[in-house]
């Protein structure tokens, strides 16, 4: 807002049929799986769900975290769709498409949108990049629009440098507290399941069991590594088309489990709701009903179509078909060579490009697997909550608002979750003791504090105690210079 940048991007541009250079498809259903998280996610429905629960002393507290956590969310989505717009449109498409340099300049200023090789290296020059063509899947985007920004607020010629690379690390930083939020809740799920199958391995206080889900869960993703190594186009890049799909398909799931609790709350005897006497009605399952249809017909669109589609650059099965054509094509040219030293050196390379090739065709089948598995199981939770949901409405079914019996917290913990400072009184002493920190008067008054009680043996005898001013000297530098500066 402080900022004001202008957005450079058209609002709509020729690539609405889904034929531009960084995403094929058109808008629906595809724009609805690209730009995910600001809008619903499963992977966020799976945390609180999972983890928020196990961190809170009361459940009152519930209803702040959880939306407050969605509408941060929507701020970071409108950050990230504001970067990209900020930019250039050709600089942007040229990050975001791969290819030589020259085919990728030529290509984006055949469609309107200029930009030229030496204006692409100047800008990663000035962003202390080697270059950046090519630089798919958000997250350079995403740095280079904030660098643009906030280098507008400093004439630092390194202004632009220092905030893309601080972006990128909050990117990291933020990725990688989101696979440790992931891991700890495919652990729970995982031991939870596992519970199912043999009763003791779902024991959560048995370190056996703990250690046993938590393996099994980091050897999943080593296994993603490793293949990752082995196959520069397999391991997580195989299975990052299906990111959007399976995100959405999770908070379909959620939604019909929200469905289901609104659906038990309303018709569960004696409930009330609003606080005004007025008893609750079935009808209220709508608001999560709704969205669940709208999820549903984008998700199994999506995912018909990355099955099914004919246009090989959305399906994965006629992906692999024109792959595989193209290893035809290469053969029967191949054959047709007069000229036998060429003919001899291309049969030379021919088993690398097979093996390419049978590996881009492996990994477009594991995929197509892949999302009909998502597919069938959505598919089968749905039927399963409609089947609920007839068994309820029907008063086949008493509504039960809990899968297991309750474990209350014990009374140390509600103790402890209470508050220790008094409201106002509270905050402006904890204001007061960080801007003191900050401020390096913290430690200036520790380093008076290790010289009053310092061992007068420790000291040289013809060294005096420092004075006040070479203590403040000393530890600012020691702020500044020390292992603890920040760049």
């Amino acid at each position: 807002v402080v900022i004001r940048p202008t957005l450079l991007m058209p609002s709509i541009s020729r690539f609405i049929d889904g034929s531009g250079p960084v995403f094929a498809g058109p808008v629906f259903p595809f724009v609805c799986i690209t730009i995910a998280c600001g809008a619903v996610s499963g992977f966020h429905s799976l945390i609180a769900s999972g983890t928020t629960p196990r961190m809170i002393a009361r459940e009152s507290r519930i209803r702040d975290i959880g939306y407050g956590a969605m509408v941060t969310e929507m701020m970071v989505a409108l950050m990230a769709m504001i970067a990209a717009c900020v930019l250039e449109p050709g600089e942007y498409f040229a990050i975001n498409t791969k290819g030589a340099p020259v085919e990728v300049v030529a290509r984006i200023s055949a469609a309107g949108y200029p930009v030229t090789e030496a204006g692409m290296q100047e800008l990663a020059t000035n962003l202390g990049e080697s270059t950046m063509f090519g630089r798919a899947g958000g997250a350079p985007t995403f740095a280079v629009g904030m660098a643009h920004m906030f280098a507008r607020v400093s004439s630092n010629p390194t202004a632009l440098a220092l905030w893309y690379h601080f972006a990128i690390m909050f990117e990291a930083l933020f990725i990688l507290t989101t696979l440790d939020a992931g891991t700890r809740v495919g652990r729970y799920i995982l031991q939870d399941f596992l519970g199912n199958l043999w009763k003791p391995l779902g024991d959560t206080k048995a370190v056996g069991p703990n250690l046993l889900a938590s393996g099994l869960m980091v050897a999943g993703w080593g296994t993603f590594l490793i293949q990752g190594v082995r196959d520069p186009l397999g391991g997580i890049n195989s299975l990052w088309p299906l990111f959007g799909i399976a995100n959405q398909m999770l908070a379909a799931i959620a939604l019909c489990l929200a469905t289901t609790i609104l659906l038990k709350m309303a018709l569960k005897e004696g409930s009330r709701v609003g606080g005004q006497g007025s008893r609750a009605k079935p009808v209220l399952a709508f608001i999560t009903l709704l969205p669940l249809v709208w999820l549903l017909s984008v998700t199994f669109t999506a995912g018909v179509q990355k099955i099914w589609h004919p246009d090989p650059r959305i399906g994965f099965i006629s992906g692999a078909r024109t792959e595989r054509a193209k290893l035809s094509d290469l053969v029967a040219e191949a054959k047709s060579f007069s000229d036998y030293p060429k003919r001899d050196e291309f049969m030379r390379v021919f088993p690398d490009l097979e093996k390419k090739c049978d590996r881009i065709i492996s990994n477009l089948h594991l995929d197509a697997v892949v999302t009909a598995f998502f597919l069938a199981l959505v598919s089968l939770i749905i039927v399963l909550s409609l089947r609920e949901w007839f068994l309820l409405l029907s008063r086949r079914k008493s509504a039960v608002l809990h899968e297991s019996e309750p474990v209350w917290l014990p009374d140390y913990a509600l103790v402890e979750g209470r508050k220790k400072f008094g409201g106002v009184a509270g905050t402006v002493a904890l204001t007061l003791a960080l801007a003191k920190e900050l401020s390096g008067e913290a430690q200036l008054e520790r380093a008076q504090v290790a010289q009053a009680h310092e061992c007068k043996c420790d000291q040289l005898a013809d060294a005096p105690p420092k004075t006040a001013s070479e203590l403040y000297v000393e530890t600012t530098e020691q702020r500044f210079n020390g292992i603890r500066r920040c760049c």
